[in-house]
């Protein structure tokens, strides 16, 4: 039995992702330049371990940027981009109606915690997470598990006892190693790309109330699903298993 819901933040509470990427695309273009996307997608739902779009421009394009005005330009047009977003569709009512059923809920981000706590504030929604962690309380980011190994704990409850909410590849693929129900919802950025297994995945949570979310979710098998197609009308790629 499902007894806690995990959000991840960015991109599935809000929709941080997609004003992120608009900034590094405007930023790259002010400088003659193109943002490869199969690079940038490395970073999407995860730390710049793997692809740092700040340095790429100084690094393998070689162009002389100034790092620190670069940073400080896509920070700024970034925030002023995700100042216009709205909770995604659905986010309220699942927070509302978790709280209802008694459910634990915890909220993960591979953000650092001053990025994410404005927008909990400004949407009121900080009182009804009775854990948070972030890209602080962790020394390893998604795709590796400790976010949500540490949200868990928190919540004590058992990985099979939880279902985490993940809006990108690499959080999903975190949630699923942790050994928890997982219920993919893309964003705009990330809609088109290519997930690893999961349980559900959904358009927006206001396709389905919690409830029958969560019941569906615990009878499902994890399978990979094709991209930008609705959970209730999936076709496995290539094969299902029975993952974690």
């Amino acid at each position: 039995m499902i007894k806690a819901v995990i959000f991840d933040f960015g991109g599935t509470v809000l929709d941080t992702e997609t004003p992120r990427y608009q900034s590094f695309l405007e930023a790259y273009r002010q400088q003659g330049a193109e943002l490869d996307w199969s690079l940038y997608a490395q970073c999407i739902g995860t730390g710049f371990q793997d692809f740092n779009p700040y340095e790429d421009l100084l690094g393998r394009m070689k162009l002389p940027v100034q790092l620190n005005a670069f940073r400080d330009a896509i920070r700024s047009r970034c925030a002023e981009l995700t100042e216009q977003e709205q909770l995604r569709p659905g986010v309220m009512d699942a927070l509302v109606r978790a709280k209802a059923m008694g459910l634990k809920i915890g909220l993960v981000s591979s953000l650092p915690r001053r990025e994410i706590d404005p927008y909990l504030q400004k949407w009121g929604i900080a009182p009804y997470f009775d854990c948070i962690r972030t890209a602080d309380d962790a020394t390893r980011l998604a795709p590796d598990p400790e976010l949500y190994q540490q949200a868990v704990r928190m919540l004590g409850v058992n990985p099979r006892q939880a279902a985490a909410i993940e809006d990108s590849p690499a959080g999903a693929e975190a949630a699923m190693l942790a050994g928890m129900y997982t219920v993919v919802v893309p964003n705009a950025t990330t809609a088109g790309m290519k997930f690893g297994h999961c349980h559900a995945r959904l358009d927006s949570l206001d396709q389905l109330e919690l409830p029958e979310l969560l019941d569906r979710v615990q009878g499902a098998k994890a399978m990979v699903y094709e991209p930008a197609v609705f959970w209730n009308r999936v076709l496995p790629i290539e094969h299902e298993a029975e993952v974690g």
